[in-house]
């Protein structure tokens, strides 16, 4: 088909310390994806798009360096259509995204406590914008515009304790709202919730997807415990957090349980590394 050229001849464009690191398992699959343009035209559409996803959970696992680039290459070779329909393939498991995460987070200067407190507010958005368009492509849907409000209120903190209005998902407009002054704190207590939160509302933004667009969560039961209490499911409570008994409601609700803990299993695994 002509694609196994382009990356063999990727691979002869690299550094050498680059071809360093593909091993002969690695090089020897490269050389077995070459399919026949007869074979390829006999595949139903499911069937490619199948096929272009094994390969490239095989590049994931062979841990290939140019692994970046396929889904260029994808959308080069096997057309548009093959590559909208990978997009929809099932996303990781919830490890491997929050391991995924974190690493980008971990690694990303400018969310560094020092770095950051440094930027403008016009700067951190730009920032949260870049982090979340990568976060989407890790848990298999569309990116969303993160945008700020100044009109949330006042974050305050108590005995190490942070309350107020940190920010929105919105499943109506699909985007992220962070409250400015959430933003504009140099409170290490504070900044811990801007990493928080960014992923927190990106974790609805996934419950969304899978609810009412595509199912790409690995777990069946899971999406529709969401859909129990997102949008028109049975519970549909978001609720009035004015009042004690509403606040617990809302904390309680599925989305939120998952969202929650979705985001402290990655925020726990950088925190120290953030303050370095």
């Amino acid at each position: 088909m002509g694609y196994l050229e382009d990356i063999e001849q990727n691979y002869e464009g690299m550094d050498v310390n680059e071809q360093e690191t593909l091993n002969p398992l690695q090089i020897d699959y490269l050389r077995e994806l070459e399919v026949s343009p007869e074979t390829w035209e006999a595949m139903d559409k499911q069937s490619r798009t199948d096929f272009v996803g094994s390969i490239v959970e095989r590049f994931h696992e062979l841990n290939v360096p140019f692994l970046d680039d396929i889904k260029q290459w994808i959308g080069e070779i096997f057309g548009t259509e093959v590559k909208e329909t990978y997009e929809q393939l099932e996303a990781p498991q919830d490890y491997i995204q929050i391991e995924q995460i974190s690493d980008l987070l971990e690694n990303c200067e400018e969310l560094k406590f020092d770095n950051w407190t440094k930027l403008e507010l016009s700067e951190k958005i730009d920032v949260l914008n870049e982090l979340e368009s990568r976060i989407a492509e890790i848990e298999h849907r569309p990116a969303c515009p993160v945008r700020y409000d100044a009109t949330m209120g006042e974050i305050e903190v108590f005995d190490d304790q942070v309350y107020g209005r940190m920010g929105g998902y919105s499943p109506d407009t699909k985007d992220i709202t962070l409250n400015a002054n959430l933003l504009e704190s140099s409170d290490p207590r504070v900044y811990l919730e801007v990493i928080d939160t960014i992923v927190h509302e990106g974790r609805h933004a996934y419950q969304d997807y899978n609810i009412n667009v595509c199912e790409v969560h690995p777990r069946h039961s899971e999406v529709e415990s969401w859909a129990e209490t997102m949008g028109d499911g049975k519970w549909g409570y978001w609720g009035d957090c004015s009042t004690l008994i509403g606040q617990r409601l809302y904390e309680q609700q599925s989305v939120e349980i998952d969202a929650r803990n979705f985001a402290h299993d990655v925020t726990d695994k950088i925190t120290d590394k953030l303050f370095a």
